[in-house]
């Protein structure tokens, strides 16, 4: 008499195997390990609007993996802009920003950061605020003797 079906098997010559494998993801992941580099330093230029007396900045950072960009501008009169972006690499970035109308020196600083967290180094900027008039120096300050 057959009291299993392991032994129905048996008594008809079949064998029983039972294998388990066990197969972790990560074996059939092919990983590439990636070496980011940070972006350049922003390249800033400023255009004043006549009629608002608003500026337009133009701000460009290239990043040497041509990752997309963020940039962190502290424009030197106690307001900021956080982490705007992503940007495309190497592209212009017009950003419009006024700075309060009174005779003055402000210094404002940006950096770019890729999209995988590496910052660039700052970038100065200088801007003398004449009443509604501006003088716009990015490389050092200038010594003023004509307006």
């Amino acid at each position: 008499m057959v009291k299993s079906s392991v032994e129905l098997y048996k008594t008809l010559g079949f064998s029983i195997v039972i294998c388990f494998i066990l197969i972790s993801p990560s074996a059939f992941a092919i990983t590439k390990e990636r070496i980011n580099h940070p972006p350049d330093a922003p390249k800033i230029s400023f255009h004043k609007c006549e009629t608002t007396g608003a500026y337009d900045i133009i701000i460009r950072s290239t990043d040497p993996d041509g990752d997309d960009v963020f940039y962190y501008i502290d424009w030197g009169d106690g307001t900021f802009m956080y982490w705007i972006g992503p940007y495309e690499s190497g592209i212009n970035v017009t950003i419009k920003h006024i700075w309060p109308p009174v005779t003055k020196l402000y210094e404002g600083q940006a950096m770019a950061k890729d999209i995988y967290g590496e910052n660039s180094p700052w970038t100065h900027f200088f801007i003398f605020i004449i009443g509604a008039r501006a003088i716009v120096n990015t490389r050092c300050l200038l010594l003023f003797g004509r307006f």
